[in-house]
């Protein structure tokens, strides 16, 4: 169900900014639901990566400028570390395709559990948020557009 609805928004999504879905089989005869569109569009993109999302030069020059100016922070001597970190966030393919190593197989294990120590701490164990959220008044926010369920700290 939750996938369905994901696939209808994002099939939306695509049609208010006029996406083209031609690449997608069943472009001419429609799709049943958004689970349908989903499906195909995720067929399409696992052939798309495995195609063109290959290792290359000019895609290294990329990750490490990008990795570096996620670490110019931290001190010299984490940069290493800050790498597998990042290495460890990456899927295989894209990892592959940027000619990042492989990360050691502990950084994965340490930061799912980073994680889930994380996830516990604000789930069970962190204060209450200080104000009130509330529902915002339905009011337009564009031209012919209004929403609700707008959720607002204030």
């Amino acid at each position: 169900m939750e996938l369905c609805a994901i696939g209808t928004f994002w099939k939306s999504m695509g049609d208010a900014l006029q996406v083209p879905y031609n690449a997608l089989d069943s472009y001419s005869s429609g799709w049943t639901d958004g689970l349908h569109w989903l499906n195909e569009l995720r067929e399409w993109s696992s052939v798309y990566e495995k195609r063109y999302m290959v290792p290359a030069v000019s895609n290294k020059r990329l990750a490490d400028a990008t990795i570096d100016l996620l670490l110019w922070k931290l001190p010299k001597r984490l940069h290493g570390m800050g790498r597998n970190v990042a290495a460890t966030l990456l899927e295989d393919r894209l990892r592959t395709a940027m000619m990042i190593d492989d990360p050691p197989p502990i950084y994965p294990q340490v930061l799912n559990t980073v994680i889930a120590i994380r996830k516990l701490y604000l789930r069970h164990l962190s204060l209450p948020r200080r104000r009130e959220t509330r529902l915002l008044a339905a009011r337009p926010l564009l031209a012919g557009c209004t929403c609700s369920s707008i959720v607002c700290i204030l």
